[in-house]
C-alpha cells in the first residue's frame, strides 16, 4: 500500500501531539525525498527542487 493511501486510511488518531508530528515528520520526509512522482518525470521532489534530478534520469 503506498503511504498516501494508508494516511488516508488511517482510522485512529495518535494518542498524544508528539506521537502525530513524528508521524508527520517521518511521512513528509520520504513523500519527498524517497517516493517517486509521475507528474515530475519518475522523480523525487527533493531532486527537482534541488537541481539534481537531470543528474539523476532512470
Amino acid at each position: 500500500m503506498d503511504e498516501n493511501k494508508q494516511v488516508k486510511d488511517r482510522r485512529h488518531h495518535p494518542a498524544r501531539l508528539t506521537d502525530a508530528k513524528s508521524f508527520m515528520a517521518s511521512f513528509v520526509d520520504g513523500y519527498n525525498h524517497e517516493h517517486r512522482h509521475t507528474r515530475i518525470g519518475l522523480k523525487t521532489p527533493a531532486d527537482v527542487h534541488s537541481g539534481l534530478a537531470a543528474a539523476k534520469a532512470i
